[in-house]
């Protein structure tokens, strides 16, 4: 009993799992992808509100898709993919600071959420490669 009370993992390790294994690199590829769809989910209803107050909406459709076929990506564990989420939201947070705006509560969560996708993606084709190159000259 006092050893579980010792040897208990981090509860941070939901946000920020280790790679050092496939398991983990799974984990932080399946954190990517959520956080993805729960951005595009989102868009897709500001979107919908949007269009309901009779704004424009293709902003918000455009970004909800982008968000989607990015955690689409990050699931089939698409580097360049996860690269460019997590690039394009940084830009959007550094974009609406330099315009004195806030950029919500929600986008440094995706941000951290696709963090994870490209810290998954590049683990788990490292760690793949290494396992299928020791398999082999085995």
């Amino acid at each position: 009993m006092f050893e579980e009370t010792i040897n208990r993992p981090s509860r941070w390790r939901t946000f920020w799992p280790e790679v050092g294994d496939l398991s983990g690199a799974r984990e932080a590829i399946r954190l990517g992808v959520w956080f993805a769809y729960l951005a595009a989910i989102l868009g897709a209803i500001v979107a919908a509100i949007t269009l309901v107050a009779g704004g424009n909406v293709v902003p918000q459709v455009a970004n909800a898709v982008i968000l989607g076929l990015i955690g689409l990506g990050i699931q089939h564990v698409w580097r360049t993919v996860a690269v460019f989420g997590a690039t394009a939201v940084g830009f959007s947070i550094v974009s609406a600071l330099a315009q004195g705006q806030f950029p919500g509560v929600v986008a440094p969560f995706v941000l951290v959420g696709l963090i994870n996708g490209v810290r998954g993606t590049f683990a788990f084709k490292r760690l793949a490669r290494a396992e299928n190159h020791t398999v082999t000259t085995s």
